[in-house]
């Protein structure tokens, strides 16, 4: 109970949770009790706990009374045993994979989430599989809501546990140091970022092979980094490695392959061989236009159509551009940009 958050939360979810923590722990038993009699005996409970004033009621939903938790949580603190069923329930319906295309399923739990990690750091629990995948899934919707220094003290710890648990050469491990760098190239800690996709990058090139799609991403997103560490040359490598995985795995006109098309361009820019990047954002183009069409990819050509002094073609792609923009709210960086962009090309032309 202890577990439960501080705002209300209608019958259904708080039963769906009990019952599902009972069932988990029963499993063991081998309990033959239907599912609908557990979701039942759990509503009796409820109600119980209502009338000795440990719930407190509201228009239908329910909430634990602030001072019964803290007395629980000081008093007779949950062990391993009784937490670990909910741990199992919650990690399930924070499954960001499972629910990524419809994500309101996910976010109601995500205060039961957060309820049950603040019960976690209360009582020390010692870190297991469990608990370090129940971190990953919950780091997940944090970085979904852009809450990048909670899911990056949810991965560090995470990362600490599978290196210690498991070592370099496990496939969870090598997945948390993914996740990990991700969060902290968000946060701008690029050189730390850059050590962790490191390390993916080094197993997947071991366990998954040079040219699988996964080793391509993690070759992609280092690359991000490098350029914002101003290592080009470099950025250059891994870009090129991966385009040649995508163009294997996916061919030249899809639509990841011409995503990577066009970063390579952007690093290519940075290097100074403008007429290479205009080759990769014209190979990006035909097959961007083909399938969806970006504005990011348009701006990306105006840009180096600038820097080569072709401002009239600029201007048509950065136009282009900002059709896909109109739809941003003001002040929107992506929009900001677009908007200077088309200011500085059209009073070059009037000059």
């Amino acid at each position: 109970m202890a577990c439960l958050p501080s705002d209300y939360h209608d019958a259904a979810r708080l039963t769906e949770l009990l019952a599902g923590s009972r069932s988990e722990a029963e499993d063991q038993e081998d309990d033959a009790t239907p599912p609908t009699t557990k979701a039942l005996d759990v509503l009796d409970l409820v109600l119980d706990l209502v009338d000795l004033g440990w719930l407190l009621k509201s228009d239908g939903a329910y909430k634990l009374h602030q001072v019964v938790q803290t007395v629980v949580l000081d008093q007779s603190p949950p062990s391993r045993e009784v937490l670990a069923p909910v741990i199992s329930v919650l990690t399930q319906k924070l499954n960001y994979d499972q629910f990524k295309d419809n994500p309101v399923d996910f976010f109601p739990w995500l205060p039961f989430g957060e309820a049950l990690q603040r019960v976690i750091d209360h009582v020390g629990l010692p870190v297991d599989p469990k608990l370090a995948k129940f971190w990953d899934k919950l780091g997940r919707i944090y970085v979904q809501q852009g809450k990048y220094v909670r899911a990056r003290n949810l991965w560090e710890k995470a990362v600490a546990f599978a290196e210690a648990e498991w070592g370099p050469e496990h496939a969870r491990t090598a997945m948390y140091w993914n996740n990990f760098a991700y969060v902290l190239d968000e946060l701008g800690a690029y050189t730390e970022a850059k050590g962790y996709y490191t390390k993916a990058i080094r197993y997947a090139e071991q366990h998954l092979g040079l040219d699988h799609k996964n080793t391509a991403g993690a070759y992609s997103n280092l690359a991000a980094v490098l350029q914002a560490l101003g290592e080009y040359a470099e950025a250059r490598t891994y870009l090129e490695k991966a385009i040649a995985s995508d163009e294997k795995n996916f061919g030249t006109e899809h639509p990841k392959t011409a995503i990577r098309y066009s970063n390579l361009a952007v690093v290519l820019q940075d290097l100074g061989e403008l007429a290479e990047a205009r080759t990769y954002l014209e190979k990006a183009l035909a097959s961007d236009e083909k399938n969806f069409g970006t504005a990011t990819i348009y701006n990306n050509m105006a840009s180096l159509l600038e820097a080569m002094g072709e401002y009239t073609e600029a201007l048509t792609w950065a136009e282009k551009a900002m059709m896909g923009k109109v739809k941003l709210p003001e002040g929107h960086p992506s929009r900001e940009t677009g908007e200077q962009l088309l200011v500085r090309l059209r009073s070059k032309l009037e000059e």
